[in-house]
């Protein structure tokens, strides 16, 4: 089982709770409360349990029962993609087709009118496979000078309180 240290030298490894400080180039941060899952050479792999910013949706992902693993939106395990449903007619459209505009325009192309009104369709989401399932998301944290260990306590304290 490996370990690895936080910037204070305190040792962590699997099942041990975490904070971890994610940058963006925009400026802006985002501190993550997760549980470490595993430690490799340079990185760490955790199941994120909270965010300081809630506007990053679920912290669930889509993962393939039979292996555990992510499956990353892959269209191998759709069953049926994501489309369109025209409201009167029922005619499909594929999701990447809602949108084409008319080739036979003469102007400039930005300018042409779409062949459909994508007002009168109905987008119908995709459907995944039956072992699709909706589990734990993992993220890596590939700069482990953020990461700084927290006892079981505060992470179970955090996750019921509304912020970080």
């Amino acid at each position: 089982m490996n370990t690895a240290a936080d910037w204070l030298g305190r040792e962590y490894g699997p099942g041990d709770y975490v904070l971890y400080s994610r940058s963006y180039g925009s400026g802006s941060s985002q501190m993550l409360l997760a549980e470490v899952r595993e430690v490799r050479d340079t990185t760490v792999i955790a199941r994120v349990l909270k965010r300081s910013r809630s506007d990053y949706g679920p912290d669930t992902g889509l993962i393939d029962s039979r292996t555990g693993k992510s499956v990353y939106y892959s269209k191998i395990h759709e069953k049926d993609p994501a489309h369109y449903i025209h409201k009167v007619t029922g005619e499909r459209v594929e999701d990447d087709k809602i949108f084409e505009r008319d080739p036979d325009w003469n102007g400039p192309e930005w300018a042409a009118p779409y062949l459909r009104n994508h007002k009168d369709y109905e987008r119908v989401p995709v459907t995944y496979w039956d072992y699709v399932v909706r589990g734990p998301s993992y993220t890596t944290f590939q700069i482990r000078d953020n990461i700084t260990k927290v006892d079981k306590e505060y992470a179970e304290a955090s996750i019921s309180q509304e912020s970080l």
